[in-house]
């Protein structure tokens, strides 16, 4: 899973290569909301920085939460996965009581 924090637009992305790079290093960057099931579609130009990721700067406008991407042109998928928009929110404790398991044959 990627992780991209809101702080400073246009924010700075990169994701890993999976196949080659397309000739125009024009792509699609499709981020569809695992909640809302809202999707929002971004223009992008690889900046071809780096041999391993695709490269580009994106201003996003969009709630944090959890969304799967996708990074195509007119016919081809480049590269696919889920990414986390905003801050990463720590585990949270909901109750205060400890719980201890034990084997059956220990009861």
């Amino acid at each position: 899973m990627i992780s991209i924090s809101q702080e400073n637009n246009p924010i700075s992305v990169k994701i890993p290569i999976n196949l080659a790079r397309n000739e125009s290093n024009i792509y699609d960057f499709i981020l569809f909301n695992t909640t809302t099931r809202q999707e929002y579609v971004y223009n992008v130009e690889d900046k071809q920085e780096y041999l391993q990721y695709y490269s580009f700067e994106v201003n996003l406008d969009i709630p944090d939460g959890e969304y799967e991407y996708k990074l195509k042109d007119d016919d081809n998928v480049y590269s696919s996965g889920l990414v986390r928009i905003g801050d990463y929110t720590p585990e949270r404790i909901e109750y205060e009581n400890e719980i201890k398991y034990k084997y059956q044959r220990d009861i």
